[in-house]
């Protein structure tokens, strides 16, 4: 009889810990690490669960990057529902002007960049695809205007994706490049090549 109220005890404890480790771990993943607010929605892209903002993504030509808006605290109409849209992301260092019809702007104080992607939207999830470089992406923005060449100016993360749920949860960022980001641009010396 003692045997058994022992092992019982034991048990007892075991999934005493279990529930708080569990409960620690949901307490972390939805509070990015505790840096944050309690966040009552998440996204998941490219097979990562993001709460806050995650950086290091990437679009590519053809392909479109799907995003799932996941809200486990909402049920029914409270669930569905968000917006998003893309900013530039403003890194020290990074930023560049570019004319307008002659007009100087600087890339950090575009307030919406969301005309140059194609944006898919389902109930609880959406595809976003470039519309082409950053060139193309400011045309598409700023349509029958003449714009400078920015080609030059690219940079990893440029663009941020922010995605609010309407459920009231906090934002979510998405860092990304675009297409023309990844190219490397590759200088040849005529003087040096050999076939």
């Amino acid at each position: 009889m003692k045997k058994t109220g022992s092992i019982g005890k034991v048990i007892s404890i075991v999934v005493a810990v279990l529930v708080v480790a569990t409960v620690a771990g949901l307490l972390a993943f939805f509070t990015n690490g505790f840096s944050t607010d309690f966040q009552t929605t998440y996204v998941e892209c490219g097979g990562d669960k993001i709460v806050g903002s995650a950086a290091g993504y990437s679009l590519k030509p053809n392909t479109p990057l799907s995003v799932k808006v996941v809200s486990p605290f909402k049920t029914g109409s409270a669930k569905s529902g968000y917006s998003v849209k893309v900013v530039p992301h403003y890194i020290s260092g990074h930023d560049f002007d570019f004319t307008i019809d002659g007009q100087v702007y600087a890339y950090s104080k575009e307030k919406d960049l969301s005309n140059g992607f194609i944006i898919t939207y389902r109930d609880d999830s959406f595809d976003i695809q470039a519309k082409g470089g950053i060139n193309e992406v400011l045309h598409a923005v700023y349509p029958g205007k003449e714009i400078s060449d920015c080609s030059e100016y690219t940079y990893k993360d440029m663009y941020a994706l922010v995605i609010t749920p309407y459920s009231g949860g906090a934002e979510t960022t998405i860092y990304f490049s675009g297409i023309d980001e990844l190219v490397t641009r590759v200088v040849l010396d005529r003087e040096v090549l050999v076939f």
